[in-house]
């Protein structure tokens, strides 16, 4: 649909826009054969198409949310489904299967796969997880980009990319465009599913199947069951991560990391699937419970969570996980101890991908050690306060918790979606480079944070002078979260604690950094500072260049400072609660606004609410 999209584009159409438009007179739909759209009535009759539609498995119709993906309607005549999911196209001699195309607003948050009852195009969006229901029947088109797909029933041809395609019933043909690492036939007997391989991929593993190859795919045919072992304690899963038998490790009820000898150590290529269960830590433990060294992906929305610790002056539990080699996560929940002065996650390695998921620690996600790590999505959240003093054992130990809640020292951090929450600091890149294209970042006043953040999830701010926060909490009477009980916290100390929401500076090496997009907002402090003159560690240059974005400060205090020697910023574009820039100085030989550090081909204007638009002339 890519195609379709920008052709429509170039002619002065968005094709969402006008799906929008329509959907109270009909449905539009996309033929990804022949690139045409069409729109077809409640009755199933073609209103109109601007050229001949393909077969039914082409059709597409845009979902814009879950709840635009209709479940099938069996009840329906003559064993069509209702057209909230299929229809019939005049002149067709078969129902026409709707598939879904999704919509670059679909919202998808990577907890559970997407059930579909026909096929999928999941257009711009990445790492989806999804299943083409039993209810699905006839020829079905899948394409994806990542992530991974269940096949339950139907015909379903596989363009695109996926790290996994599963298959129960049905046939599946991998197409010579395509990308599959795996191909894993759950099937209860031959008859039940067919596989075409087009191209090439990893392995297949299927006990009962019919396969075919072309003559160019060289076909490798292992055990169903040498795919994938359930292990049920921290000893069995750490034996499974280091051995190279299997590629997906299931992890089966909850499990105990008593001490730092029992670290589990990732050394292969694996994914390790939670399936809903809680990795914990003894309180005598120190450390992360799983140290990666091979390449692995941590899906199945599970808690990996070392907060029972006990800190100590020279431990307690860190965080989650650290990376020396390559981590995907799609989803969990993944917190430490604030006052151990750790990272949930501690990039170190190659390469770190964050697709989705709740992080919550003194520092969230850390990058260092020239990683490279991407944010694609997620929850990071930072209760770090220099105004709360952590104790350990009972005792003040000096240590004042400040941390920003996500931070890059040096290598390079691309953030492309997510929320980041945090007191002292929301985004900091010290070292290296970096680029933001979209993020929600928020810096709040700290509450003095009586609670653990574990299983209380940050819900929404709230700024009335009596509650800084409010938390969706674990119902007493089970482990699920409500969406409707919640926490607040009480202020128990006052005053300016909230830092920027972006720091830039060369505390670690030169720093240069891109910010296209996001917002970034403070409470209390500017929403940007570049560079760092008085206490920014080794004082290297710092460069930022803003070509989008929004950025709000409280009233009274300028949106961006700016360190007269080590800080040089460039601005293209993007919204500005004012036009006023701070330098870090003591010899300011004047008031600085926007306009300093605005390119020549960029013009200033103020709105009528009174914030500023900095935007190509």
């Amino acid at each position: 649909m890519t195609d379709a999209v920008g052709a429509a584009a170039e002619n002065g159409y968005d094709i969402e826009t006008i799906a929008e438009a329509l959907e109270s007179d009909g449905v539009l739909v996309w033929d990804s054969m022949t690139k045409y759209f069409a729109l077809v009535g409640e009755d199933g009759s073609e209103i109109y198409c601007n050229g001949s539609l393909s077969d039914s498995a082409y059709l597409f119709r845009i979902a814009y949310g879950k709840e635009d993906i209709a479940a099938a309607d069996t009840s329906a005549e003559s064993g069509n489904v209702a057209l909230s999911s299929r229809t019939v196209v005049a002149g067709a001699e078969t129902s026409a299967v709707f598939s879904y195309y999704l919509a670059s607003t679909f919202e998808y948050d990577n907890t559970a796969a997407l059930a579909m009852p026909a096929g999928i195009d999941v257009g711009g969006q990445e790492n989806v997880y999804a299943t083409i229901s039993s209810e699905a029947a006839g020829n079905l088109i899948a394409n994806m980009n990542g992530g991974e797909l269940s096949i339950e029933s139907g015909n379903v041809s596989f363009y695109g990319t996926a790290t996994t395609v599963r298959i129960v019933s049905g046939s599946l043909v991998v197409e010579s465009s395509a990308s599959v690492e795996y191909v894993v036939s759950e099937a209860a007997s031959a008859s039940d599913v067919s596989i075409t391989l087009k191209a090439d991929v990893a392995g297949v593993y299927a006990d009962e199947a019919s396969i075919s190859a072309d003559s160019t795919v060289s076909v490798t045919v292992k055990p169903a069951d040498s795919y994938s072992i359930t292990v049920s304690d921290a000893e069995s899963l750490s034996d499974a991560l280091s051995s190279s038998d299997y590629v997906e490790v299931v992890l089966e009820g909850d499990v105990v990391v008593e001490k730092a000898a029992d670290i589990i150590y990732a050394d292969g290529e694996y994914v390790l699937d939670m399936d809903g269960n809680s990795m914990t830590v003894g309180t005598s433990f120190s450390g992360r419970p799983i140290v990666n060294y091979g390449t692995l992906t941590v899906k199945g929305n599970g808690t990996i969570d070392s907060s029972n610790a006990n800190t100590t002056s020279s431990g307690g539990g860190f965080g989650a996980i650290r990376n020396y080699g390559v981590l995907t996560i799609e989803n969990g929940i993944y917190t430490g101890t604030v006052s151990s002065y750790g990272s949930t996650i501690d990039n170190q390695g190659e390469y770190c991908v964050i697709n989705g998921g709740y992080f919550g620690n003194r520092i969230a996600a850390l990058n260092r050690g020239d990683g490279i790590m991407v944010i694609n999505g997620g929850v990071f959240f930072s209760e770090a306060c220099n105004k709360c003093v952590s104790t350990v054992q009972g005792t003040d130990n000096g240590y004042s918790l400040y941390a920003y809640c996500v931070k890059s020292e040096n290598g390079y951090m691309e953030i492309n979606g997510g929320t980041v929450i945090g007191c002292q600091g929301g985004i900091a890149i010290t070292g290296g480079s970096g680029e933001i294209n979209d993020v929600d970042c928020h810096t709040y006043e700290c509450s003095g944070w009586d609670v653990s953040p574990v299983s209380q999830l940050p819900l929404q701010l709230d700024h009335s002078a009596d509650s800084a926060y409010y938390y969706d909490t674990a119902d007493s009477a089970s482990d699920d979260v409500t969406a409707d009980n919640y926490y607040t916290a009480s202020l128990q100390h006052a005053g300016s604690e909230a830092f920027y929401a972006l720091y830039i500076a060369g505390e670690d090496e030169e720093t240069s950094v891109i910010v296209n997009g996001g917002t970034f907002e403070s409470d209390s402090r500017c929403a940007l500072e570049v560079g760092n003159d008085y206490d920014g560690d080794d004082k290297e240059q710092s460069f930022a260049m803003i070509s989008g974005g929004t950025f709000v400060s409280p009233s009274g205090m300028p949106v961006i400072t700016v360190a007269k020697y080590t800080g040089i910023a460039f601005i293209y574009g993007g919204e500005f609660s004012n036009a006023d820039v701070s330098i870090q100085s003591s010899d300011a030989d004047k008031a600085y606004t926007l306009s300093d550090y605005m390119a020549a081909s960029s013009v200033l204007t103020e709105n009528a609410d009174g914030t500023y638009t900095v935007k190509a002339k």
